[in-house]
């Protein structure tokens, strides 16, 4: 968010002029937090059904995902134990982890995500709470590649199983 107050625009941010007739203190988005703002009504409006027709998730893969629910639930512990010693291996994501009260809410938190994708129950609540995921990752600087490179310890655990 970038606090602008009106009597020190400078030229370059005329294009705000407009909304200043005093010299009280406005706040504007970022170009990034506006996108995310519309991104995210966008979404909201269209619903979770549209990215799931695009991903080809249909009601038998829900059915599949919820037949091995218990076996997944089994290894959860283990799963989410090697997850976060992996995260710890790297730099890029160990500078993420060094509280362990922190770590000790991921793993939590970490071990009910892993659950609630064999639950399958893929709704708006999803979808909200995985945007804010993305959102705090973003907000605290956690760089996209480890985001997504983790889901590859996903990919290995689920085919081990």
């Amino acid at each position: 968010m970038v606090v602008v107050t009106c009597a020190r625009l400078s030229i370059q941010n005329v294009d705000n002029a407009e909304a200043c007739t005093d010299n009280r203190e406005r706040s504007y988005p970022t170009r990034h937090e506006s996108w995310l703002l519309m991104e995210e009504r966008a979404a909201l409006a269209d619903g979770i059904e549209p990215h799931l027709r695009y991903v080809g998730f249909e009601a038998r893969d829900a059915a599949a995902l919820r037949s091995v629910h218990g076996l997944m639930e089994a290894h959860a512990d283990a799963f989410v134990a090697r997850f976060y010693a992996h995260l710890k291996a790297f730099e890029g994501t160990r500078a993420f982890l060094s509280d362990e009260a922190v770590v000790q809410h991921l793993l939590r938190s970490q071990r009910a995500y892993l659950l609630s994708l064999f639950e399958a129950r893929f709704d708006e609540a999803y979808f909200k709470h995985r945007r804010m995921i993305g959102q705090t990752h973003f907000r605290i600087g956690l760089d996209f590649q480890w985001y997504v490179g983790a889901y590859e310890q996903y990919l290995d655990f689920t085919s081990t199983v």
